[in-house]
């Protein structure tokens, strides 16, 4: 007959805590939970990259992006002359900023020919919200920096609009 110290030598959960299988279990789990928890982060670092580039204005999201190709189609260009970002709005939850090179022309001009372009109203960033900088902010990467975007929204037109 067996001794209860050799049948629970095995790793079993009933294992005294210092033996050799108790620790390689251990060392298992603490490898899952660390493949899954970076799986967590890594899926919510990608929502928000994606999430990024949307506004939820009125309970609909908005994507920036189809905004700036329909302001590019309405000045005829395909350089890259605007930059969207979104800032918090007390009544419908966020606004669209349009930051606009001088490339683009004057943000008057733009909002006219982006009235007329058949966008729908809810995407229709304000003339009030629009305004020029210098030039888009880049990343290393070459992507979009949408911190700089929306620092630069955020000292050109306030946090929250009244």
């Amino acid at each position: 007959m067996d001794s209860p110290a050799a049948e629970t030598s095995n790793g079993d959960r009933h294992s005294p805590p210092d033996s050799p299988g108790r620790l390689h279990d251990i060392v298992r789990w603490a490898s899952a939970l660390t493949a899954v928890l970076l799986v967590v982060l890594f899926y919510y670092w990608y929502e928000w990259r994606t999430f990024a580039r949307f506004s939820k204005i009125a309970g609909e999201m908005v994507p920036h992006l189809a905004v700036e190709e329909k302001i590019q189609e309405c000045l005829a260009t395909n350089e890259p002359v605007c930059a969207i970002t979104s800032l918090p709005d007390e009544k419908k939850g966020e606004r669209l900023v349009v930051l606009l090179t001088p490339e683009a022309g004057d943000p008057a001009t733009v909002h006219t020919k982006l009235k007329e372009s058949g966008l729908p109203n809810l995407w229709m960033p304000a003339l009030a919200n629009m305004t020029t900088i210098d030039k888009i902010p880049i990343l290393g990467s070459g992507k979009v920096d949408l911190k700089a975007l929306r620092a630069i929204a955020e000292e050109r037109l306030g946090a929250i609009m009244q």
